[in-house]
């Protein structure tokens, strides 16, 4: 905003009109340009804890799937084709899929992410965290290794 002078102001008594004697015009102009200019409603700073509360909350109450489906069903083409080309037979060259096989075998692997993080949280709180690191996942591996190894040889 431009600078101004101030002018000085005459003082009126009570019983006579100040608009009788004029104003000054570039007062004029200036109320005229604040009164143009809407005020802009300031943005509210959310904490940084409760955008992640939000995806929380969000996550829990919906039912659908995490992952989407396209980019699974990608990945689980792409390995079926790597386990094709390691068994070396040409009967299983072209493997299609089902949809609902495909989508028992995402939910069973979203099951088993969220269970592996669940076990992941939990170590985390036993060393009195709350931020999960990678040493956590890699303790969760390893007892669920000996866990099913322990299984298998029963």
């Amino acid at each position: 905003m431009a600078r101004t002078k101030k002018i000085a102001r005459k003082l009126y008594p009570e019983g006579q009109d100040k608009n009788a004697q004029g104003e000054n015009v570039q007062e004029q102009n200036s109320q005229k340009v604040q009164a143009n200019v809407p005020d802009k409603p300031s943005k509210k700073r959310v904490k940084y804890h409760v955008k992640s509360l939000r995806e929380i909350r969000r996550a829990q109450k919906s039912v659908g799937l995490l992952i989407p489906r396209l980019p699974f069903m990608r990945v689980v083409k792409q390995i079926s084709a790597n386990l094709c080309s390691l068994m070396k037979t040409s009967s299983f060259v072209n493997v299609r899929w089902q949809t609902q096989a495909l989508l028992g075998l995402q939910e069973a692997a979203e099951d088993f992410a969220i269970d592996f993080m669940n076990d992941a949280y939990l170590c985390a709180a036993h060393s009195h965290r709350v931020t999960l690191m990678a040493k956590d996942y890699v303790i969760v591996s390893r007892i669920r290794y000996k866990f099913d190894k322990a299984l298998i040889l029963w």
